[in-house]
Formats: structure tokens, sequence, C-alpha cells
């Protein structure tokens, strides 16, 4: 077990150490009140060495022309060099800077109390100067400090002198200083000190709840943004959603001409192979008759999974889907004097595909419509429209050329940014939802090839089996 003394020891330590680490080595962060602080400290600076520097011409003129002893001139340079010196530190650490000049004005007064004795009145001005600038340089505790030391002096002083330890030159008093008139230079003192820790701890507890104040003005400003981000999200996706609800039924009404149309052409197909059956052509009539149903058939269900926006993913063909739509948008593209140069490939067996081959015709009518409707502003002589599709190793691409007006280099930048568009009747939403729905149902991209005399899309699917969603998605390897 420690002993008492032991312990009231190490705390004593412990308090004199952490009193040591505060006021000479703990870094403070500089907040408002500490620039603040800061500027008056330089002010005080310039202004000391400003003085120090009159005085210590003046000495040395005094020195050199009237023979004045050299002492006060060599007090006054090293006073000079140590002010000199903390304003050139003060640019690295301010709290020392700081509390360096208080110690100087605080040896200063020291030596002119161990001079001429405890009742000089310019020394008690220095120890005044000494409380004020610890309250406002350092901190409010700093003037009470600064006042125990300042009284402690005046009375260590005057004792020393009682004792006959060190007796100052008081030879310009009428009577020795008494301890009575220290007491009372101490009381003035004590009041000036008090005075400085009062206004010292206001101002310091001011700053403290504007501080608060701001940091919890900031915390609402960083709350109220990320609720405005979480708001905008949630706005963003349900502006997706209704705009891609929009497009649908759009794009279900700017397909119905095309779909009418077909549907005509079967109709009057049908109608000829009914005549056919009368004039005893029975086979070649009937099997025209049951394709013609069947392609209505499927004309209708691809209406239905439209309206009712059905995700439906089977195995299609991705050349026989384009060769679908093109023949769909024939006749608009007729109508505008626009020729569709698509040719079937081959071996279409190559473009075997699983997913969904609605949502499939809807991006590629997308495209080639837009594509047809960039010739409604050109002057272009023969409008031609080239629609063409390949396999790599890992890919299925679909590329769709004009050479209508073109896309501008700021267009190119908002290409793919809903409702900008350059169309007197469009609506800006087309690509948009077009590589949206191609990135999330089909893995794939879709871009503007960098072309000058022509605008050409390429619309890349992977064709190896990726997963999503646990369903497998793969192109055909045959």
């Amino acid at each position: 077990m420690r002993h008492p003394f032991f312990a009231r020891f190490l705390l004593f330590n412990k308090r004199l150490g952490s009193w040591f680490y505060a006021l000479a080595i703990k870094p403070q962060q500089a907040d408002v009140l500490d620039r603040n602080r800061e500027l008056v400290l330089n002010v005080l600076l310039t202004g000391t060495l400003f003085a120090t520097t009159l005085l210590l011409l003046q000495l040395v003129i005094g020195f050199l022309f009237f023979d004045i002893p050299p002492v006060n001139a060599i007090i006054a340079l090293v006073v000079w060099l140590l002010v000199g010196a903390i304003f050139i530190i003060k640019r690295r650490s301010y709290l020392f800077a700081a509390r360096a000049l208080t110690a100087v004005y605080l040896l200063l007064a020291t030596l002119l109390l161990l001079k001429w004795g405890s009742n000089l009145q310019f020394a008690l001005l220095l120890l005044c100067l000494v409380i004020v600038l610890a309250g406002i340089l350092l901190s409010s505790r700093h003037a009470l400090y600064a006042t125990g030391l300042t009284i402690g002096l005046s009375f260590l002083v005057k004792l020393f002198d009682v004792l006959q330890i060190y007796s100052p030159n008081e030879s310009w008093l009428s009577q020795p200083t008494s301890f009575g008139e220290v007491a009372g230079y101490s009381i003035i003192l004590f009041i000036i000190g008090i005075t400085s820790w009062l206004f010292g701890r206001q101002t310091e507890r001011s700053f403290a709840r504007a501080q608060a104040a701001e940091a919890a003005l900031l915390k609402e400003q960083a709350e109220l943004e990320a609720k405005i981000k979480e708001r905008t999200l949630e706005l963003q996706v349900a502006q997706f959603e209704e705009m891609q609800q929009f497009y649908r039924f759009a794009e279900v009404g700017q397909l119905t001409a095309a779909l009418l149309h077909d549907l005509a052409n079967h109709l009057a197909i049908l109608t000829l192979d009914i005549e056919g059956l009368h004039q005893k052509q029975r086979s070649r009539s009937l099997d025209r008759a049951r394709r013609s149903i069947l392609y209505l058939d499927d004309m209708v269900d691809r209406l239905r999974q439209q309206l009712q926006e059905e995700a439906e993913e089977k195995p299609f063909n991705i050349a026989s889907k384009v060769s679908e739509v093109v023949r769909l948008l024939r006749p608009r593209a007729i109508e505008m004097g626009v020729t569709l140069e698509w040719k079937a490939p081959s071996n279409g067996r190559r473009f075997a595909y699983v997913g969904d081959s609605v949502k499939f015709s809807q991006i590629i009518a997308v495209v080639i419509n837009n594509a047809i409707e960039a010739y409604q502003a050109s002057a272009a002589s023969s409008p031609v429209v080239a629609i063409h599709i390949k396999r790599t190793d890992s890919d299925y691409i679909v590329t769709v050329k004009d050479y209508g007006k073109g896309v501008s280099k700021e267009g190119r930048k908002q290409l793919f940014k809903p409702f900008l568009t350059t169309k007197k009747k469009g609506m800006g939403i087309g690509l948009f939802i077009a590589r949206r729905m191609l990135e999330k149902y089909f893995k794939g991209t879709i871009q503007l090839e960098p072309a000058v005399k022509y605008t050409q899309f390429s619309m890349t699917i992977p064709a190896s089996e990726t997963r999503r969603g646990g369903t497998a998605h793969r192109g055909s390897t045959e």
C-alpha cells in the first residue's frame, strides 16, 4: 500500500505536468476565438516592437552623446531581441508566442520591482498589463493565474527587503514601502484579475454557444441534405416508373397503325384464300389461311402483352424479331419517303436467344423509328436507314445507321437523358427507356458511334450465359 505522502506527491506531479502541458505544449484548435486572439497578439507585438525600437534608439543616443551608462541600453536590446524572436515564432505557434509575450512583460515588471521596489507605478502598470494580456491572449483562467502570480511577486519582493535577502533601491521615495501599501496594490490587482476573468469567461461561453449552435445547424443541414437526396431518389424511381408506363402506352399507340396496316394485308390474303376454297384450290389456300390466322393470333398476343406489360421469357430469334419490326415500320417509312435497308442473315439459327421478345421489339422499334424521323429536317435526296445484325463469339450486335441531320456535340452528351429532344412533337424518353430496358432485361449496351458523316447506334447483347434473378439468359451456340 502506498504511503499517503507519496500518493499526494504523485498527484501533485500529475497536476503540475497537466498544467505545464496545457500551458506550453497542448495544441488547441484554431476557432474563431483563437483567430481573434491572434489578431490582438499581432497588434501587441507590432506595438511592442515599435516602442522598444524607439526606446533602444533613445538609449543608444544617450550612451553615445550624453555618457548615459549602457546598462539600460543592453536591457532594452535584450527585450527588443526577445520581442523580435516572438514575432518570428508566432507564425508557427500562436500559443507559444502569446505566452512568451506575456512572460516578457512579466519579466520587465519583475526587474523593475527588484530594482526600484514594489511602489513603482510603472512596474504596477506592467503587472496590470500582464493580467489583462493573460486573460485576452490565453484564456479566462490564465487571468486568475496571472493575478496570483503578480500579487505573490509584489509580496515576495517586499519580503526579501524585510528579511534583508535583497533590498531594492527606494531612495527615490520619502519613506520605504510598507506591507499595507503592497496589500492595497494587491487588492487593485485582484479586482483587475477578477474583472478580466469574468469578462473572458463570458466571452468564451458566448463563443462556445455560437459554435454549438453552428454545429447543430450544420448537423441539421447535413440531415436535411440526406433527406432531400433520399426523397429525390424516390421521386426519380417513381418518375422512371411513370415514364415507363407513359411510354409503353405511347409506343403501343405508335405501333397500332402499323399493326392495323399489317392486319389489313393479312385479312385481304385470308379473303383471297377463302375465295380460293370456293375455286377448289383447297390445299394451298388452307395452308396460307392457317399461316395468316397464326400470324394474326401472334399479333393479338403481342399487343395484349404490351398492354398488360407481361414479361415472358421464352426462346426467340433476334434476327426474326428485327425482321418483324422492320416489316411493321416499313409503311411509316414509305410514308415519309425513307427506305429501310434490311437483309435477314442466311444463318438465322445462330441468332436464337432466350428472353423477353416484346421488350426486344420495343427497343429495336425505338431506334429504327428515331432513324426514320431523323430525315424530317434533312435535305437528303435518298433517305436510307440501314439495319444490320451480326454475331460474334460473345455478343449479338444490331446497328441502325442513317444519314439524316445528325447529332451535335452537346446533343451527344445529353443523348440518353429523359425529356431532352430536338423533335417538335417528341417526348425525349425513347432512347432513355430503350437503354434502361436493354441494360435491365438483356444486360446489354447501346451507344452512338463517333462518326461524322452518318449517325449509327450500336446495340450489343451478351450471347454467353448470364444470371439475372435466378433465370438463365443465354444465346444459342449453334
